[in-house]
Parts: structure tokens; C-alpha cells; sequence
């Protein structure tokens, strides 16, 4: 509700696609880990999207979003993870 009151529909927007994103992605990870074995920088990138779907569960008390090391503990994983897709190309 924080960020619906703070953000209006076009914020919840963007956190509800990056909480979907994750979710996909997870998804999609855990399938390649039962079809076949994977690579450990795709344990990696799993681990990245499940602190990234942690940190925007919906239903998780998480304290104020907007506070200064919240931000941290949410941007962090998306810092690794641009980085990791930066060296894949």
C-alpha cells in the first residue's frame, strides 16, 4: 500500500513488472535446474532474482521502502545483476 499511496498506479506499475520479472525468471531457472544441470553463473543470477522477489513480496513486513539502507538492500541485487548481464555479452 506504500507504494501505491507514495508512487500513484504508474510506480505500482514499475514495481509490480520488476516483482513479475523475477517471478518469470525464477520460474524459468528452476526449470533449467530439473531439465539439466546448470552453470554456476546461473546459481548465481538465481539467487540475485530470489533476493530481488524477496525484497518485493507484497505480503512481507518490510519497514519503509523509501528509507535510506532499504534502498540499498533492494538496488544491490540489481547492481549484480547488471553487472552479470554486462559480462555475459
Amino acid at each position: 500500500m506504500q507504494f501505491l499511496s507514495e508512487l500513484g498506479i504508474l510506480g505500482l506499475f514499475f514495481i509490480l513488472i520488476s516483482f513479475i520479472f523475477s517471478l518469470y525468471k525464477l520460474f524459468t531457472l528452476c526449470i533449467k535446474k530439473l531439465k539439466k544441470k546448470i552453470s554456476n553463473v546461473e546459481i548465481f543470477e538465481t539467487f540475485i532474482f530470489l533476493s530481488i522477489f524477496i525484497t518485493l513480496f507484497p505480503f512481507l513486513p518490510s519497514g519503509n521502502f523509501f528509507n535510506n539502507w532499504m534502498l540499498m538492500i533492494t538496488h544491490l541485487p540489481l547492481g549484480f545483476y547488471l553487472a552479470l548481464s554486462n559480462n555475459k555479452n
